[in-house]
């Protein structure tokens, strides 16, 4: 079990924010339980297909880790499809959130939560089956969190993440000198963005592909970032999307990928 660290100044703007942020979309959020229910499959739909990759993965007794569980959404969802699951997050107040959340689901026999930082997990060596974390390792000290990530995976055992990632045009021109004058950087409620986090860039997937030689990235949101402007007309993207994939180069122009990756040794 890793040591608690001092709380860095980065983890207390992440912890203030979210314990703002957490609670209100808490309060706002229906928790749907369609893709546990469903026999249908979305493979284009990366929300689904998060859901997909962890109930495939499912055995009687196997353990998760929600990592970075914010206000309980998934936390939830991977509990009704039958897992023991442990969540943490940097925020207090989204780990209220959590379980309160499990008690109203009715998963609170089987969902526990605490506050813990990604780079320091209070978990025991192989303790997980499986680790799941949606859009969480942009906001942490990714070298740390994946050693811990690979601690507390049970060899054998998939981690599986969905990030947004650096989008070889787009994220240039935004992260430029002027890119950075004309829009700042700052932290936004309303756009549900922290001071802190940045998007994957090709040394992070190197940092993975370090500790998870098995790494696989699937593609999304390429030409269903449209879906702005073009309202109702998001599955039809994000399946045009899916079948394009098989064309040489165009997923490098993903805005979102799923990264599965699983521990040999």
């Amino acid at each position: 079990m890793a040591q608690a660290a001092q709380v860095t100044g980065r983890q207390q703007r992440e912890r203030e924010y979210y314990d703002v942020y957490g609670p209100e979309r808490a309060l706002r959020d229906t928790i749907s339980l369609e893709p546990v229910d469903s026999l249908d499959r979305r493979p284009w739909n990366p929300d689904w297909r998060i859901v997909d990759l962890v109930k495939d993965r499912y055995t009687p007794g196997a353990r998760l880790l929600d990592f970075g569980c914010g206000w309980g959404n998934n936390a939830v969802v991977f509990a009704k499809l039958g897992y023991t699951v442990d969540g943490f997050d940097i925020s207090p107040r989204n780990i209220e959130a959590t379980l309160g959340r499990a008690a109203n689901y009715g998963v609170a026999d089987r969902l526990n939560a605490q506050v813990a930082p990604a780079e320091a997990l209070p978990y025991a060596d192989q303790t997980f089956d499986v680790v799941v974390g949606v859009d969480i390792l942009h906001h942490v000290d990714i070298p740390k969190a994946i050693a811990e990530v690979r601690r507390v995976l049970r060899v054998g055992g998939t981690a599986i993440f969905r990030e947004p990632l650096q989008q070889p045009v787009f994220d240039l021109a935004r992260n430029s000198a002027f890119g950075r004058w004309a829009v700042p950087i700052k932290a936004s409620f309303e756009r549900h963005c922290t001071a802190d986090e940045r998007k994957l860039c090709a040394g992070d997937l190197n940092t993975l592909r370090r500790a998870f030689p098995s790494l696989q990235v699937e593609s999304f949101r390429i030409l269903s970032r449209l879906d702005v402007i073009l309202p109702g007309h998001t599955a039809r993207l994000e399946k045009l999307d899916r079948a394009l994939t098989v064309i040489p180069g165009y997923r490098w122009w993903r805005g979102t990928g799923i990264l599965v990756m699983t521990r040999a040794a």
